[in-house]
């Protein structure tokens, strides 16, 4: 843990104290069962998360205005998950001090609390997470061999990263081991992270869950590019590729259009989900982080039976975060067991934003594959979406998720709530520039290389 979250358990804090048990040298989190009752009592039920208007989206926090829009948003995050008053109240000064009104101290000091938050977050989705020393991370994490973690506490993580995503033979390899982690979890999926070192690194692999056996044919279509993308639309709120590079782009919410009238923006989601073509480019990740996919591809694995679809993304100029991630989805067309992971790393400028970029990071992760694996367990032979269909489709989607999965909805309104203060960390990274704004250049794969192809 970073010295000033020490020194500030050190001075009394009872809450994170118990919200944040030592268990021998690492952390551990149990899981909540799906449709179990979240910490502080039964929540109410949602109504389901909506597609929001872009082009009005609210202003970044700051000063008074900010801490209203952050009470706001905190108010929605304490109902939804039954999260302690205090810990809420320390999201509120987070967010304060991130739209102007505090200063880099007061927002170390209540990252100790915010952290606090999103542990509990955890339990309700379902997180179990492995905290260790970077040279320790570096051998001993389940995908460690394959990433090559540099054990230097200064080391670059972000160029190991780059170097595992241009390599497909690595990828395959990667994802055949995470795809055997994934049999032994528990939990709804295991967190890695580092408790030393500069910037975050981390790995999040899910627990195998099996598909809906019609669902089996699309899934191991190695041409069906809907795949990752109706993934990518499962993204708490909402993930959707943009029609050209923000802040031009400007999205209007879908479930608002007239009977008979759709906006330009749902018909851009309609032609690119029936075009099929593969995730790349500008994605925007909820209302406050925009990234970019490059390279992305599909590994088929013929003598496993597994298909194995990736995307590479790394954080654009809007967004409060600042690093690259490989998601990756593995899924054994014969028996329809699937897993999903990713790998992250990267160095924020202010480095109390790479503190909580770790435990977000595997909630809204881990929230988005579950909200996934629950489309992909529906009858049904096509690939589902909660982008590119009707919105009475994905209205029906999200209703029904809601009615068999209340605790999966409380994480996705949850996520929301968080999405809406991302839009002051976007602000911040923008005002202070950023380490990472684009996609790496790597050299275009001409084959469809791998093991077993």
């Amino acid at each position: 843990m970073h010295t000033f979250a020490k020194s500030f358990a050190r001075s009394g804090s009872k809450q994170a104290k118990r919200t944040v048990p030592q268990l021998g040298g690492r952390r551990m989190y149990s899981s909540t069962p799906p449709g179990g009752t979240p910490p502080g009592g039964t929540p109410p039920q949602p109504q389901g998360d909506k597609l929001p208007n872009l082009s009005k989206a609210p202003k970044p926090p700051s000063d008074q205005a900010g801490i209203v829009s952050a009470v706001s948003a905190v108010s929605a995050v304490s109902a939804a998950g039954g999260v302690d008053a205090a810990v809420a109240v320390a999201v509120v000064a987070a967010v304060a001090a991130v739209g102007g009104v505090g200063g880099a101290a007061a927002t170390a000091v209540v990252g100790v609390l915010v952290v606090s938050l999103i542990k509990n977050l955890h339990r309700q989705v379902g997180v179990q997470e492995f905290e260790m020393p970077s040279a320790e991370f570096a051998t001993k994490t389940p995908l460690s061999k394959w990433v090559e973690w540099d054990p230097e506490p200064k080391g670059d993580q972000v160029a190991k990263l780059d170097a595992l995503a241009a390599d497909r033979t690595a990828i395959q390899e990667i994802a055949v081991a995470a795809f055997a982690r994934g049999k032994s979890i528990k939990s709804e999926g295991e967190l890695f992270t580092r408790s030393t070192g500069d910037g975050h690194a981390y790995e999040i692999i899910t627990k195998t869950v099996t598909i809906h056996e019609d669902r089996r044919a699309a899934a191991g279509d190695s041409e069906n590019h809907k795949f990752l993308r109706g993934q990518l639309s499962a993204f708490p709120p909402f993930g959707r590729q943009l029609p050209q590079a923000p802040p031009q782009a400007e999205y209007v919410d879908a479930d608002e259009r007239n009977d008979d009238e759709l906006t330009a923006e749902s018909r851009f989601d309609r032609k690119i989900w029936d075009s099929n073509t593969p995730v790349a480019g500008y994605i925007a990740l909820g209302r406050g982080g925009n990234v970019e996919c490059d390279p992305s591809g599909v590994i088929h694995d013929r003598e496993r039976h597994l298909i194995v679809r990736y995307g590479y993304m790394s954080t654009r100029s809007r967004h409060p975060l600042d690093g690259r991630a490989l998601w990756v989805n593995v899924v054994n067309y014969q028996t329809g067991e699937m897993v999903g992971f990713h790998i992250g790393a990267g160095k924020n400028k202010v480095s109390t934003v790479d503190w909580l970029n770790q435990p977000i990071a595997a909630f809204v992760f881990v929230t988005m594959f579950r909200t996934w694996t629950w489309m992909l367990q529906q009858p049904g032979s096509d690939t589902p979406t909660l982008i590119g269909c009707d919105p009475p489709e994905r209205q029906r989607l999200l209703t029904k998720l809601n009615k068999d999965e209340p605790n999966l909805a409380q994480c996705r309104k949850i996520a929301s709530s968080l999405d809406l203060m991302a839009i002051g960390g976007s602000a911040l990274r923008t005002l202070l520039g950023g380490n990472i704004t684009g996609a790496p250049q790597i050299p275009k794969n001409t084959k469809n290389e791998g093991i077993n192809e």
